[in-house]
């Protein structure tokens, strides 16, 4: 038995002695990732201990913030135009001859019923008396075969054929009167002379041109309205129109039709515009700029677009409230210009920042250097900080 226990132990004191070195290995290995851990978490520890430091010795950004009011904002189109004449009117000789006076000029402004040239006359003047002797002598004949008639000296074909040359020596006469009247060439409308055409000596056939007239004391302006706004501009009764080349002037025109199916070539449908130009500002081929406002949204809640910031698929804005920023999604509605309304995120009274927002965090303090109730107020509000 002596002799058994102390094989063992010597055979247990072997193992352990050969095991040494491995359970050591074990030991130091367990530490270092244990003093790793802690290390780590010291630096950390460190690290926001020196943010936070860091984030209170920076002082409060300075920011301008708008107070949300209810305002109206416009769904609205904003489509080219092309500005026309009320009236265009080329005025044609309806019988021929020599121009021998043309009172009026390009640029004229005619009266209806202003003579525009005479052609000369002699001809038919001639004609005229011809035709009046004709009816004279037909009219003589008819009478005394009306009478022999009533005594039964002719027959009725003979009465008859008096009465078809009565009647045709009349119509031939009402047409030399015609055609003598038409030797003055009148203005069938009022307006300017755009064009004129007529010249002294000139000779002129049926149906040559002789004056171009314009209306524009009233000017038609036609739009291009596509197929997918149809709808929301059948009940459109007046719409803004700006004209750059006046300085960016606006007028008021009035609805006056709408064409029930599209341009075979351009697919959009024809809306015309009359505008009142009695100041003859407007000019015929002009261009504009039309706004058809399509719906209004009443007390609606807005600000401006550069006020929202967007990240991937998300819009948010901050808002001021106790003198730090306060993170809001919002929901974007109708862009009206540079204001966008606000669906959902917002309502009246709150304070959103619009200037100095853009690196802001949720929940910094800020220092709120203005409150306004319109971003017009501001001069500089598209500054480099937005």
């Amino acid at each position: 038995m002596p002799k058994r226990n102390k094989a063992f132990k010597q055979k247990l004191l072997k193992f352990i002695w050969d095991s040494l070195p491995t359970v050591v290995v074990i030991i130091l290995v367990i530490l270092a990732i244990f003093f790793g851990i802690k290390v780590k978490q010291e630096k950390n520890r460190i690290e926001s201990e020196k943010a936070k430091a860091l984030k209170t010795e920076q002082p409060a950004p300075n920011v301008i913030a708008l107070n949300i009011q209810a305002v109206t904002i416009e769904d609205a189109l904003n489509l080219p135009g092309v500005i026309s004449p009320w009236e265009d009117l080329m005025v044609r000789t309806e019988v021929s001859g020599q121009i021998i006076e043309a009172p009026v000029k390009e640029g004229d402004l005619v009266i209806k019923g202003q003579v525009l040239a005479r052609l000369d006359r002699r001809d038919y003047e001639n004609r005229l008396a011809q035709e009046e002797s004709a009816y004279h002598l037909a009219k003589l004949e008819y009478d005394r075969f009306s009478k022999l008639s009533k005594m039964k000296a002719i027959s009725e074909a003979e009465l008859d054929s008096s009465l078809a040359r009565l009647k045709e020596t009349k119509a031939d006469l009402a047409s030399a009167k015609l055609d003598l009247e038409r030797t003055v060439i009148i203005a069938p409308m009022s307006g300017y002379i755009n064009r004129l055409d007529a010249k002294v000596g000139l000779l002129v056939n049926r149906p040559d041109s002789i004056a171009q007239i314009l209306d524009t004391n009233k000017i038609k302006v036609e739009i291009g309205i596509p197929e997918s706004d149809i709808d929301a501009i059948q009940n459109l009764e007046e719409a803004q129109i700006t004209v750059e080349a006046l300085g960016g002037k606006t007028f008021i025109g009035k609805k006056i039709f709408l064409s029930r199916q599209p341009d075979p070539s351009s697919r959009v449908y024809n809306l015309k515009l009359a505008v009142n130009n009695t100041e003859g500002q407007l000019r015929p081929g002009m261009f504009c700029r039309v706004e058809l406002v399509k719906r209004r949204y009443k007390d609606a809640v807005s600000i401006p677009l550069y006020a929202v910031i967007a990240r991937r698929e998300e819009r948010f804005v901050y808002i001021a409230n106790d003198s730090k920023a306060h993170y809001r999604r919002v929901e974007l509605g109708v862009l009206d210009g540079w204001q966008v309304q606000i669906t959902d995120g917002l309502k009246i009274g709150d304070r959103v920042i619009i200037v100095g927002h853009r690196s802001l965090e949720d929940g910094q303090r800020i220092n709120i250097q203005r409150t306004v109730q319109d971003p017009a107020e501001l001069k500089e509000s598209r500054g480099p900080q937005n």
